[in-house]
């Protein structure tokens, strides 16, 4: 037999050897050590023959395929291999015999489980002496692992590149940029090389120090994560508005990563929005009394109100055919109104109860039994909310909405059918039946119409100028509704394109230590995201679970992960089936949903569910994106809330208006009645009139307090009469579980205020700590004297030094921890349910406070009670000639003097021509300011005093006074009105001012102050 040596490591020939027992044990020996390597390895090692059939032992092969030695003899090996891989392989490994070459392929290789693995396969010719090739020798190694790794890495580089925030790896010590996406470089005009020699302070606008940078990172260690608002200087110069979300990440250095949004269109929506929540800002103050405050807003709105029931003034229907064609269609500009429209995303989406609540509140404010919010398309009129409609679009060639997106104010029809573009409209003539129609265009930011919030009537009405400014303001509000709709669908496709990387980032953790420290970098981003992202598998087990997931719901990573969460966040687990069968069907699902955090705490997400498959494209897993929208949600419903009330209290106040109008002659006239009874029991029925009447007015004022902020008349009380009155009304309305205790100290200082605005005090006061006890307890009503001293000022910025009497308010109920003190005063603050409080209480009781000099403190703890110290200014101790000077009543009665009463409603100016002339002075009357100008003008050398109402016909109060005083600048005017916004000083030189109504003797003693006036 022939001994055939190893390969020569010099040139790779055979060279044979002596046969004797030494060189056979050699050989033995040598064979066995490359059977134990051929064991040990994990690699797939094996020999061929010369003509290329596979021969020896293969126990690694083996081992891995299953295949027993008889299959794998000859070409059996190839049997393992995939389907698609098996010809290209065998043909390779053919020309390789044929040409003796190195063997270099890849394949799939079926293992003994039925799984294939990826192996890249190296074979060299192992040659004899004379150059032929003695045999084949060579392994597979199994490159699965690694294959993986370095797609998941591409696959995770192309996403970030391609996120829509730049991100940025920051060098903490130097500031320098270590590396960033390609959205970094194209956001600011960058190559990403000029940014790999920058630093962050080219970068910010802001001062940016290596040395504040470290103290960002000590900081950043401490939490693990900061968000910050700055700016960023673009190549050009330009700046930006940023949000960064900065994270410490520990490699084998430090790292600062950030990942940067471009907050530009956020920060004009949230512009926009805060001028509208001014706007409504003016109005609550309105409740306050603070009328000096209400601005520009206020006027426009009182201007409206002082017109109520004046329609808007039509522009003439021929004149209007003449410029809009029936059914506009495509006109110039068209196609780009289209594309903005279009650009909203909002066409054929589902309803939205924001959208819904506002086309309720414009048919409640407007009276119609239609409302709709209408987007004009290229062949129809689609409706995104409609109220009292159930189709949900029309035709756009007879929508009355196709005419009102061709200008930029509103568009009113009072009757369809007298309006030649309408009149044989099939929404006129039809079932429908349209005959009134007001519409409010809905302007994008870039000037395009998009089509209308509109009011639909069955029946030809007008629409006052009120009416149509709400109109004006609903419909901005619905457009700047439709930019935060479309910013948040931006977010969200920039957040999932993050996250579609989750499943093989998982996969790519097993690969080599380069490859994981890279993934668990990038990896690192998706926790900066402040919504939850959360993967789980088709039966609700958590597969990955972010840091915003983590926030939002209060459940660490570690307690989540592998467990089935649908139970514990959705509550109702049969809507977690129910939306699972849909995204089974559909692929993906969004929409608002209820959950819960790990306290139990409802809160209300914006949900994006997007079904992963497989490669074999079977349902895998389902990618979740929840933004949590609960704060947003009480927003808007406190802003809609808030508008319900201003439409209530317009309406309040002219009902208050109407009524002071009908109790002015009652009261004037009981006064004049009693003077010419003797009849004891005609006296007693006039007294209970009298009482009547008083109540009324009371009533109306408090109306006027809610709706206008009336200051009302400042009288002395006393405070045992004040806590005598609602110790009555806590006795009979609380609950019998709250004991009840009244303490008022001896000789307690009088005080100088509007009672019924002391009573609204100390009740809404009482009523919180009703509340604060569900299950009982004891409310403590205390009044005491009280000097505050220059020290407690000083100490209390609301406070200022000198004689109070203080009222304590104490309950022992569940007390309030410090940040809920810290916010109980502010407007529409509330710890109460929606439908349980407004929180304009506290805000209502410190504004009172305030307008009558006094200050308000506040004390509690959780579970120990609550304690309001409420001080109001002492009224000064009259001396013994002033108490005497008050007790002598001046007399009221008229010494002859001619006044001029000026009133539009002739009940009221009957009744007090009659007050004035029993009570000795001589009377000329006028209906209204036009006529009172031309009696001023005839009579004016012998009419002492005008006493004018402010609101009439024709020429009002206002443009009254102005004429009467360039006729003569020393005129002496008293004002009266039943409508208080106009009775503050049309001029300065008008110093009375009367509300109605009011009795004959505070009409006679300003009379007379007016009169003895120099």
């Amino acid at each position: 037999m022939e001994i055939i040596a190893p390969i020569s490591p010099e040139d790779g020939t055979i060279a044979p050897l002596a046969s004797s027992p030494e060189v056979q044990e050699k050989l033995r020996q040598t064979e066995d050590r490359y059977r134990s390597l051929a064991s040990a390895t994990t690699q797939l090692v094996w020999t061929a023959t010369p003509d290329g059939k596979v021969s020896g032992e293969l126990p690694g092969w083996q081992k891995f395929t299953g295949q027993s030695l008889e299959e794998i003899q000859h070409d059996g090996w190839s049997k393992a291999l995939h389907a698609e891989d098996e010809d290209h392989v065998v043909k390779a490994w053919a020309e390789a015999v044929r040409n003796q070459t190195d063997y270099n392929t890849g394949y799939r290789l079926r293992r003994h489980d039925g799984v294939y693995r990826d192996f890249v396969v190296h074979g060299v010719p192992v040659r004899r002496e004379d150059g032929g090739v003695h045999e084949w020798v060579g392994c597979c190694m199994d490159i699965t692992e690694q294959k993986r790794a370095d797609e998941s890495l591409k696959l995770f580089r192309a996403l970030i590149d391609q996120s829509s925030d730049a991100i940025e790896v920051i060098d903490p010590q130097t500031g320098r940029l270590i590396d960033v996406n390609e959205t970094a470089g194209q956001r600011l005009g960058y190559s990403r090389e000029e940014m790999l020699s920058m630093s962050i302070p080219d970068l910010e606008v802001a001062a940016v120090t290596p040395a504040s940078l470290v103290n960002h990172l000590e900081e950043i260690k401490k939490v693990g994560f900061k968000l910050v608002l700055g700016r960023h200087r673009r190549k050009d110069g330009s700046t930006f508005p940023i949000e960064v979300s900065v994270k410490y990440i520990h490699l084998d250095r430090d790292y600062l990563v950030a990942v940067i949004r471009d907050i530009t269109e956020r920060t004009l929506a949230e512009e926009k929005i805060a001028s509208q929540l001014h706007e409504l800002q003016f109005w609550r103050e309105s409740t306050l009394g603070r009328e000096d405050r209400l601005g520009c807003l206020k006027q426009e709105v009182n201007e409206a109100l002082q017109r109520a029931g004046e329609p808007v003034r039509y522009s003439d229907p021929k004149a209007e055919e003449k410029k809009l064609p029936i059914g506009p269609q495509a006109e110039e500009g068209e196609q780009e109104r289209l594309r903005t429209l279009r650009g909203y995303h909002v066409l054929d989406s589902s309803a939205e109860k924001d959208f819904d609540d506002i086309v309720a509140l414009a048919a409640e404010i407007c009276g119609t039994p239609i409302a709709l919010v209408s987007l004009v398309d290229e062949n129809r009129q689609w409706f995104k909310a409609s109220f009292g409609l159930a189709v949900t679009e029309t035709s756009r060639e007879v929508s009355f909405c196709a005419h009102a997106i061709n200008q930029l104010d509103l568009l009113v029809v009072p009757d369809a059918r007298l309006d030649n573009r309408f009149a044989n409209n099939p929404l006129v003539t039809g079932d429908m039946g349209i005959r009134f129609y007001a519409g409010s265009p809905l302007v994008a930011p870039d000037g395009k119409v998009l089509g209308t919030l509109c009011v639909i009537d069955s029946k030809p009405r007008q629409i006052t100028v009120a009416q149509a400014k709400w109109l004006s303001v609903l419909s901005r509000h619905v457009m700047a509704l439709l930019d935060l709709r479309e910013q948040g669908r931006e977010t969200a496709r920039s957040n999932q394109a993050l996250l579609s990387i989750l499943e093989d980032e998982r996969q790519a953790r097993a690969a080599i230590r380069e490859s994981e420290e890279q993934i668990a970098e990038q990896a690192s981003f998706l926790d900066k995201a402040q919504d939850a992202i959360v993967v789980r598998d088709l039966t609700g087990k958590i597969l990955f679970w972010n840091k915003g997931a983590e926030r939002m719901y209060g459940w660490p990573r570690s307690e989540v992960l592998g467990r089935n969460m649908h139970g514990a966040i959705y509550g109702d687990s049969r809507k977690f089936e129910e939306i699972n069968d849909l995204i089974l069907s559909k692929g993906e699902w969004q929409g608002e949903l209820q959950h819960f955090t790990k306290d139990r705490l409802e809160i209300i997400v914006e949900a994006h569910f997007t079904l992963i498959r497989d490669q074999k494209g079977q349902p895998k897993s389902v990618l979740a994106i929840n933004t949590d929208i609960t704060e947003k949600k009480k927003i808007g419903t406190h802003f809609l809330r808030a508008q319900r009330m201003e439409s209530i209290g317009t309406l309040a106040g002219g009902f208050a208006h109407d009524l002071n109008n009908i109790l002015s002659p009652i009261m004037l006239s009981i006064e004049v009645l009693q003077k010419t009874s003797d009849n004891p029991q005609t006296e007693s029925i006039l007294q209970t009139i009298a009482a009547s009447a008083q109540r009324g007015a009371e009533i109306v004022r408090q109306v006027l307090s809610f709706t206008e902020g009336v200051e009302g008349e400042r009288i002395e009380i006393d405070s045992r009469d004040l806590l005598k009155d609602l110790e009555r009304i806590t006795r009979d309305t609380f609950p019998k579980d709250i004991r009840l205790k009244f303490s008022v100290a001896k000789e307690t200082w009088k005080i100088l205020g509007d009672p019924t605005q002391m009573h609204q005090v100390l009740l809404n006061l009482c009523l919180n700590a009703r509340d604060a006890m569900p299950n009982g307890g004891t409310l403590t009503l205390e009044a005491e004297n009280c000097v505050l001293e220059e020290q407690y000022a000083v100490m209390n910025i609301q406070a200022k030094a000198g004689r109070y009497v203080k009222f304590a308010v104490v309950d022992s109920g569940r007390g309030m921890p410090p940040e809920v003190i810290e916010k109980i005063f502010e407007p529409f603050f509330t710890t109460k349910d929606l439908d349980d409080g407004t929180g304009l209480g506290l805000s209502t009781v410190m504004a009172i406070v305030k307008s009558h000099g006094g200050s308000i403190s506040v004390t509690s703890e959780p579970r120990k009670g609550t304690t309001f110290n409420v001080y109001l200014p002492a009224m000064e101790a009259l001396s013994k000639g002033r108490k005497e000077q008050a007790e002598t009543s001046p007399s009221l009665q008229g010494n002859g003097e001619t006044i001029l009463v000026v009133d539009d409603e002739a009940s009221i100016l009957t009744i007090t021509s009659q007050t004035l002339q029993s009570s000795g002075y001589q009377v000329l009357t006028a209906t209204d300011g036009a006529d009172a100008v031309s009696v001023y003008a005839e009579h004016q050398d012998k009419i002492a005093v005008v006493l004018t109402d402010m609101m009439m016909p024709v020429m009002d109060g206002p443009t009254m006074i102005h004429a009467l005083l360039e006729i003569n600048p020393s005129v002496k005017i008293i004002a009266v009105s039943g409508f208080n916004k106009n009775v503050k000083a049309p001029r300065p030189e008008v110093k009375y001012f009367l509300n109605k109504p009011c009795t004959s003797a505070t009409l006679l003693k300003t009379l007379r102050m007016t009169l003895e006036e120099a």
